[in-house]
């Protein structure tokens, strides 16, 4: 076996840590086109690389692991504050701003609301 550089060492290291731990890197939605990539924070839809804030990423980190499923408004903006809740319709804000990055320029939407309770990625019926 011969030496490795501590750059190329620390690389195979966390790979093996990755595969060991079974980390999730990568949530595909084949029936969204939707593909998050958690370790690079990277976002695509069709194929179309998408930027979103902080906050979007947030919120649709939440969506996708729970998809099909909705996620409450509380367990969103959990997600997003934790347990210091900033303004009231703060999560409304929010999901318009990840709706416009998400949903631009596909001829749907993939983020439902759910009345009364919350949100969910979806196609619309």
């Amino acid at each position: 076996s011969k030496p490795f550089e501590l750059k190329e060492l620390a690389l195979r290291i966390n790979a093996v840590f990755t595969r060991v731990n079974g980390r999730v890197t990568l949530i595909k939605i084949d029936e969204l086109h939707l593909e998050i990539d958690t370790f690079r924070h990277s976002v695509r839809r069709e194929g179309v690389e998408i930027s979103l804030s902080k906050s979007a990423w947030k919120i649709l980190l939440a969506l996708a692991k729970s998809w099909p499923n909705p996620v409450s408004k509380a367990d969103l903006e959990y997600a997003l504050w934790g347990d210091n809740l900033r303004e009231p319709d703060g999560l409304k804000a929010h999901v318009r701003m990840l709706r416009l990055s998400l949903d631009n320029p596909f001829p749907f939407s993939i983020i439902k609301t759910i009345p009364y309770y919350g949100y969910c990625l979806g196609v619309a019926n």
